[in-house]
């Protein structure tokens, strides 16, 4: 019933703001996709550059790292059980990660639905008991991830990001549930005012996520499974400080 009631409350607050809102949380959404890839263009840039003004470097490099003939080829990726495969359905968001652009933003997305499920609950205890349980779980889920993968903290594994949003949002859900004396109703995110706040904590969480700014970028070197949620964990931290210090 509580869901029912939080949708029919969320359609019948749409108007022309709303709209707005949504097509500019469209277009936020697009920005933040291609982020992580202007980062990563911006830095290749630099190494291009360093490698044209230095190609001798370059060029020993590559030979140092040259293969001998006799080297023995790679063994060939092992076959992936059940379990295998249900680990990497969970750790990769059910799919989101393995959209080729961008998946860290799709996860991040997933991780928005994860928590508007959580305030439609509609209990306070299930919110926080379930953003818990949700970080807790993906530390050994990243962590298996990366073991089958044989790839350090892959980029497909976004079931970080996912687990982390409801954290960027707590600051504001608990305030508003001892305000209004309850749980808020999903509509409560998107009505005029509180969209934009909802917007900017998204897209804000997003570029911690992509820029990694320090110490984010020291914690994610933790072995396993910690260093890939610990990184999106702490800028869910950072986030909620700032959104603390706007809905205060």
């Amino acid at each position: 019933m509580h869901g029912t009631e939080n949708i029919v409350g969320l359609v019948a607050a749409i108007g022309l703001q709303e709209i707005v809102g949504l097509i500019i949380l469209i277009l936020a959404i697009i920005f933040a996709t291609f982020l992580p890839d202007l980062v990563r263009g911006s830095g290749q840039g630099k190494r291009d550059f360093k490698n044209a003004a230095d190609p001798s470097g370059d060029e020993l490099r590559g030979v140092l790292h040259r293969k001998p003939d006799h080297e023995p080829d790679e063994p060939e990726p092992r076959r992936l059980s059940v379990k295998d495969h249900l680990v990497l359905w969970l750790a990769e968001g059910f799919g989101s990660g393995l959209v080729p652009v961008a998946p860290g933003t799709f996860g991040s997305i997933v991780g928005v639905i994860w928590f508007l499920l959580l305030v439609a609950s509609g209990d306070l205890a299930m919110y926080i008991t379930g953003t818990i349980v949700g970080l807790a779980v993906s530390v050994p889920l990243c962590g298996a991830a990366e073991a089958i993968l044989s790839r350090h903290d892959p980029s497909s594994v976004v079931l970080d990001e996912i687990a982390a949003v409801p954290l960027c949002f707590m600051p504001w859900v608990i305030i508003a549930a001892l305000k209004l004396e309850a749980m808020p109703p999903v509509a409560h995110f998107f009505t005029t005012g509180a969209w934009q706040l909802t917007l900017g904590i998204f897209v804000l969480f997003r570029a911690f996520d992509a820029l990694k700014p320090w110490p984010i970028s020291r914690i994610q070197n933790l072995p396993g499974g910690w260093g890939i949620t610990a990184d999106d964990l702490l800028a869910a931290v950072v986030v909620a400080l700032l959104s603390l210090i706007v809905v205060r």
